[in-house]
């Protein structure tokens, strides 16, 4: 089951929460989350997900939120949505490690040293 987004007016973001709620088919949001949605093209669950994991500084600046405060907040999100969504979309990855500069050079035939 697809869970669409909605804004509630009567929900409201507050300190390391969201304010988010599941009902029926639709992700309850509140209209100050809604608005950074937008700017983001945020029109799926399966997007805000994506936002929270790769832009966090978004909604940390956004709600004045330390790393801590925002870390609890979306896993407040992730528990609500769990057995809604695809669950494969909320498991943890592992970070990937990505070597930074140049490679060595290749000796060629015949070099020595």
């Amino acid at each position: 089951m697809a869970l669409s987004i909605r804004v509630d007016e009567g929900r409201h973001v507050r300190a390391d929460d969201f304010g988010v709620a599941v009902q029926n088919d639709q992700l309850l949001v509140p209209a100050e989350l809604a608005q950074i949605l937008r700017r983001a093209n945020v029109r799926t669950v399966n997007q805000l997900v994506s936002v929270l994991r790769s832009f966090p500084g978004l909604f940390m600046a956004e709600f004045d939120w330390d790393q801590s405060r925002f870390e609890q907040a979306r896993a407040d999100v992730f528990e609500h949505l769990k057995g809604h969504v695809n669950p494969k979309i909320l498991a943890e990855r592992p970070r990937v490690r990505r070597g930074m500069g140049a490679l060595p050079p290749r000796k060629r035939a015949g070099e020595t040293g």
